[in-house]
C-alpha cells in the first residue's frame, strides 16, 4: 500500500491555503464539491413514500427494471439496477436534486446531527499500518491513556496490522454504551498495552476556529451548518465580546453548507433588527419571507464576511443577507452560486430524496443561482472556467450571468444575481512563480504527513514541553533542522528542489508542519490558529477591515 494520510472518524483538518488562491494537499476534485454542494439541503421536510405519491414514475420505471433483473444476459441485482434508476432520473432535474441510498444515509446524517457513536478518535493510515491520528476533545476516549501517534495493533481480538483503514474504522464503531478493547504500542516502549473504550457519542464540531486576532478584532471560521452550529456559534460569539470584540471577521470560506435553518439562526445574530434574510418561491410553492428577530448579538460592530469559490448555499444565504441589509461587507472571491431550495423526502427503504422545490432569493430580490439548463456536466465545467478566468483577471464582475441590478436595502449598492455572491472587495489569487515547489509538497500532504511522523516519534516529550495549547502556540518552532527533514523527506518523494522556491516559502511549509503537529496534540481548533499565520486572505481581510 503507498503511504498515505487518511482522516476517518472526524473529517477536522482544514484545507490548506497556497499563495494563488487554490487548495493544496486537501485539493478539492469534482466529487469532493459535488459532495459539499448536496449537503447543503434547505427547509429540510421529513415525508413517507407512499403509494399514491409513486404512482407516476411507478409503471414504466418499475417494468423496464424488472425485465432488466429478470432476462438479461448478465446477472444485475434488482436493488442496484433501481438506484441506478433512481439516480438518472433525478440528475436530469438540476444538479442539485440526488438521491441517497440507505448506506449513504448514515454518514449524512452524522455530519448533520453533529455528533455520531464510536470511540472518539481520529486515525491515519501511514503505510499498512493504522494509528491514532489524534483524541478527539470531549470524546469517548478523553481522559485514557490513549496519545496520537499510537499503533492500533488490535481491535477486541482482530489483529489491526495490514487491515485497511475503513476495516479498523467499522472494528472500532458501534452502539453507545458498547465497549470495544484496543491494543496500542506506543513509539518507544516494548509490549502492547490494552485500552478499554466505552463507545459514546462523538461531537464533530463545524466551528474550527475561534480567536482574538488583536485587542478588538475577532475571528470565527465555520466549516458547516448543522444542527449544533447555532449554538457554537452563539457561544463563540459570547466569548469573543467578553474578551473585547467590537469588529468581527465571520470566515465561510470552504463552507460546502447544510441546514437553512442553521443559517437564518447565525444571521439573525448579525442584524440589528427585524430585517429580511431571504425568501423562496416555486411553481409549486408559494412565497415565503424570512425575517430576522429584534436585534442579535452582534447587531452592531465592524463585520466582514470571507468568503471563496467553495463557499455553497448556507453559506451564500449568510453572505446574502449581511451584504443586502448593508450590515457589513463580503471579502473575497465569488460564491459557488447555489440558490436551490431543497426538501428531503425519505422513503420507504430508508432511502432520501433531495428535490429541489424553489428557488431562494436574498432581501434584495436576486437569485445567485448559476444557470443548470445545459445539464450537470456543462454546469459543472462552467465553474471551474469561471474560476479559472477570475485567476486571470482583475475584475470582481467577471462573466456576469444576470446583468439586472439589483440594490441594497441601506446605502442602495448595485450588486448582482445569477451567479454567487459577488464581493463587495475582492481578494484576487496571487499569482507568484516561485510557488511551484510549495504547492508541489502540499499537492503530495508532505507537511500533514512529515508533522505527524514527527509526532509519533515524540509525542511525549512534545505534550511533556507543550502541556496546553497556548504553551505550544506560543513556544514551539520548526528548527532547521527538522525543515532539513522534512525538505529530504521531499526528496524521497520525487519532489524536485528549487532553492528560489524553497527560500520564498519556508515559513509557509514551517507553519503547517506546526500546525499539523498541534492537530494531532490538540485538534482541529489549534490547527486553524496556527494556519492563520499563513493565511494572506485574512491578512488583506483586517486591512480592509481598518478602511470601515
Amino acid at each position: 500500500m503507498t503511504e498515505e494520510d487518511i482522516h476517518i472518524e472526524a473529517s477536522n483538518a482544514e484545507p490548506q491555503k497556497t499563495p494563488d488562491g487554490s487548495r493544496k494537499g486537501w485539493k478539492k476534485p469534482l466529487l469532493l464539491i459535488l459532495f459539499g454542494v448536496v449537503m447543503g439541503w434547505l427547509f429540510p421536510v421529513a415525508h413517507s413514500c407512499d403509494g399514491a405519491r409513486g404512482t407516476a414514475g411507478d409503471g414504466k420505471i418499475g417494468e423496464v427494471t424488472g425485465l432488466i433483473a429478470s432476462r438479461y444476459v448478465d446477472s444485475i441485482a434488482a436493488d442496484s439496477l433501481q438506484d441506478d434508476a433512481v439516480h438518472a432520473l433525478m440528475a436530469a432535474l438540476d444538479p442539485h436534486s440526488c438521491y441517497i441510498t440507505k448506506a449513504e444515509v448514515e454518514q449524512e446524517m452524522n455530519d448533520m446531527h453533529g455528533s455520531f457513536e464510536g470511540v472518539g478518535l481520529m486515525v491515519k493510515q501511514l503505510n499498512d499500518t493504522v494509528f491514532v491520528g489524534s483524541v478527539i476533545e470531549d470524546g469517548p476516549s478523553t481522559g485514557l491513556d490513549i496519545l496520537a501517534g499510537d499503533c492500533i495493533v488490535a481491535v477486541d481480538t482482530v489483529n489491526a496490522i495490514g487491515l485497511a483503514v475503513d476495516k479498523v474504522v467499522e472494528l472500532l464503531r458501534g452502539p453507545g454504551g458498547t465497549k470495544v478493547g484496543i491494543t496500542l504500542q506506543r513509539y518507544g516502549e516494548s509490549g502492547t498495552r490494552r485500552v478499554e473504550v466505552t463507545r459514546g457519542m462523538v461531537p464533530t464540531p463545524s466551528l474550527a476556529c475561534c480567536c482574538m486576532m488583536n485587542d478588538s478584532l475577532g475571528y470565527i471560521r465555520l466549516t458547516r451548518f448543522s444542527e449544533t452550529s447555532y449554538q457554537e456559534f452563539c457561544k463563540a460569539l459570547t466569548s469573543l465580546k467578553a474578551k473585547g470584540m467590537t469588529a468581527l471577521i465571520l470566515d465561510l470560506r470552504d463552507n460546502g453548507g447544510g441546514l437553512l435553518e442553521a443559517a437564518i439562526g447565525i444571521v439573525d445574530e448579525l442584524l440589528p433588527g427585524r430585517n429580511p434574510i431571504l425568501y423562496s418561491q416555486g411553481a409549486h410553492r408559494k412565497r415565503r419571507m424570512v425575517y430576522s428577530s429584534w436585534g442579535g448579538l452582534f447587531g452592531e460592530g465592524r463585520l466582514v464576511v470571507l468568503v471563496d469559490e467553495f463557499s455553497v448555499s448556507a453559506s451564500e444565504i449568510v453572505a446574502g443577507a449581511v451584504q443586502d441589509n448593508d450590515r457589513g461587507l463580503v471579502v473575497g472571491r465569488r460564491t459557488f452560486g447555489k440558490g436551490l431550495v431543497q426538501e428531503q423526502i425519505e422513503l420507504s427503504d430508508g432511502s432520501l430524496l433531495r428535490l429541489t422545490t424553489a428557488h431562494y432569493y436574498t432581501p434584495s430580490g436576486r437569485c445567485i443561482q448559476r444557470p443548470y439548463g445545459d445539464g450537470n456536466n456543462t454546469y459543472y465545467s462552467d465553474f471551474y472556467t469561471r474560476v479559472v478566468d477570475e485567476v486571470l483577471t482583475d475584475s470582481a464582475l467577471v462573466s456576469i450571468t444576470d446583468s439586472t441590478p439589483y440594490y441594497t436595502l441601506v446605502k442602495h449598492r448595485t450588486v448582482y444575481g445569477g451567479g454567487g455572491v459577488y464581493p463587495d472587495r475582492r481578494i484576487p489569487y496571487k499569482k507568484d512563480p516561485r510557488v511551484a515547489y510549495y504547492n508541489a509538497v502540499l499537492d503530495k500532504g508532505l507537511p500533514a504527513r512529515f508533522g505527524f511522523r514527527y509526532v509519533t516519534s515524540h509525542v511525549q516529550e512534545l505534550l511533556k514541553a507543550y502541556p496546553d495549547e497556548e504553551s505550544f502556540v506560543k513556544g514551539f518552532a520548526v528548527s532547521d533542522a527538522m525543515f532539513g527533514e522534512f525538505l529530504r523527506a521531499a526528496d524521497r518523494t520525487g519532489v524536485q528542489r528549487n532553492a528560489t522556491g524553497i527560500a520564498a516559502y519556508k515559513k509557509e511549509m514551517c507553519t503547517y508542519i506546526k500546525a499539523y503537529i498541534a492537530q494531532s496534540l490538540y485538534g482541529t481548533k489549534a490547527f486553524c490558529r496556527i494556519a492563520l499565520d499563513n493565511d494572506s486572505d485574512v491578512e488583506q481581510t483586517i486591512e480592509i477591515m481598518k478602511e470601515l
